[in-house]
């Protein structure tokens, strides 16, 4: 593309062609001119050493120091400009003037600045090329872009094409329009600076992150391996028959919840890691799941002496879903149950299925909860508030977590619950639709 004023031109480097500008300070067409504007400039320094004193007691005194690139081409816009930015009352502006002649990169390696003012009477094409060149050579650097009076609509949709926030029309020009579009941009340039640095230190954050979960997840897995090795081998009589057929079906008991826990590990580091959890989805049967969940809590609820009423569907529920995902969260709302009923209570299981929905509901008849204290069991870490004769345990992470792993397969956890009524928890997940038989 180009841009023609008189006898300067600026080209697309994005193109692979050259963006020309001129460092050779504007020259006065006589003297007679050249005194009226060094008594012009004698009197901007005047005001703004008034301006100054009064400001801070003394010129310049408190004012930032700004280094201000200017790039028109348009003598008289400029030197305008430049008396503006010398009545700043925030900053001191040093200007340096970009006019056609040398190469953009030149003019920015010569000196870095911390504002670009740029003319907008280019099109958008050119405009864009500038754009370019200084997000190239001068990145993080503010900019503010100057539109011609009369025209400010179609200044303001090239600023945007050109992707400038912040414009000043030159009809409007004035220190204060100046100082107030220098301000914000300078913002924003900085804001976006402290944004691009959190983004930084989140990512290290979160490879530290799965780098710790991996190490753990390690450290567990060596030690578990032994115990599902051993238990095994018990089960499977490997070395001689057990006399007491208990204990072989402690050791199905130990090895199962072992390998329900290091999937749980694998999980853990995946999810850690940010893999989609989604590859390990596939069709499970939630009567299956419900069975594997009761069978791993079933000690803890006889040492409490609860009655458990199970009810499964009598066909298979299918759902796709992450098995040991869905798994943890019946054992969780199993634990729960457990926990939080009293010595001899009721817990109730059921399985079934709506048109459109999978349910699992769970109920217990313990110390229920209040809708405040629902909203606090499911943030991250909260603990409810229990009586004195119930012991305080856990995390306060069980409700939340089943409400992140239904999160992720689209489904949903209903509670409903009042104190002393016991507490009735329900999770849904969308039924698998298949053409041949449910797997």
């Amino acid at each position: 593309m180009r841009y023609d004023a008189g006898r300067h031109n600026i080209q697309d480097t994005h193109n692979q062609k050259t963006i020309s500008f001129s460092m050779t300070p504007p020259k006065a067409p006589d003297q007679r001119r050249e005194r009226k504007q060094a008594k012009r400039r004698q009197g901007a320094r005047g005001s703004t050493a008034a301006s100054g004193k009064r400001a801070g007691g003394e010129s310049g005194g408190g004012r930032e120091p700004l280094r201000v690139l200017i790039i028109d081409e348009n003598r008289e816009d400029a030197a305008r400009i430049r008396r503006h930015l010398a009545r700043l009352r925030t900053y001191k502006a040093s200007t340096r003037q970009a006019a056609p002649g040398a190469s953009l990169q030149e003019v920015l390696s010569q000196a870095q600045s911390d504002v670009a003012l740029i003319d907008l009477d280019m099109d958008a094409a050119a405009a864009q090329a500038v754009m370019r060149g200084l997000e190239a050579h001068a990145a993080g650097i503010a900019i503010v872009a100057l539109i011609a009076g009369g025209r400010r609509r179609g200044g303001r949709q090239r600023a945007r094409e050109a992707g400038i926030h912040h414009l000043v029309s030159k009809a409007d020009l004035s220190s204060a329009t100046l100082e107030d579009a220098i301000r914000a941009s300078l913002n924003e340039s900085r804001l976006e600076a402290q944004l691009s640095e959190t983004q930084v230190e989140l990512e290290r954050a979160t490879r530290a992150r799965a780098d710790f979960f991996a190490q753990i997840g390690h450290d567990l897995k060596a030690p578990l391996n032994s115990v599902l090795g051993y238990s095994e081998a018990i089960a499977h009589e490997v070395f001689g028959p057990v006399d007491n057929p208990r204990y072989k079906e402690y050791a199905r008991a130990v090895h199962e919840a072992g390998t329900h826990l290091l999937t749980l590990i694998d999980n853990l580091i995946q999810f850690s890691a940010g893999k989609d959890q989604r590859r390990a989805m596939g069709p499970h049967d939630l009567n299956e799941l419900v069975e594997f969940a009761i069978r791993m809590t079933d000690l803890a609820r006889q040492k409490r002496g609860h009655r458990l009423v199970t009810t499964l569907s009598p066909t298979p529920v299918t759902v796709r879903c992450q098995g040991s995902a869905i798994s943890q969260a019946i054992i969780n709302l199993l634990t729960n149950a457990i926990k939080y009923t009293p010595e001899k209570g009721s817990i109730e299981v059921t399985v079934g299925k709506t048109s459109r929905h999978a349910e699992v509901t769970v109920r217990d008849n313990g110390i229920g909860m209040s809708q405040e204290d629902i909203s606090i069991a499911l943030r991250p870490f909260g603990r409810v508030p229990l009586p004195p004769e119930s012991a305080q345990e856990g995390t306060g992470l069980g409700l939340h977590i089943i409400r992140e792993i239904m999160a992720r397969h689209k489904g949903q956890l209903e509670l409903t619950s009042a104190p002393g009524n016991g507490t009735t928890a329900i999770l849904r997940l969308p039924l698998r639709r298949s053409r041949g038989k449910s797997g």
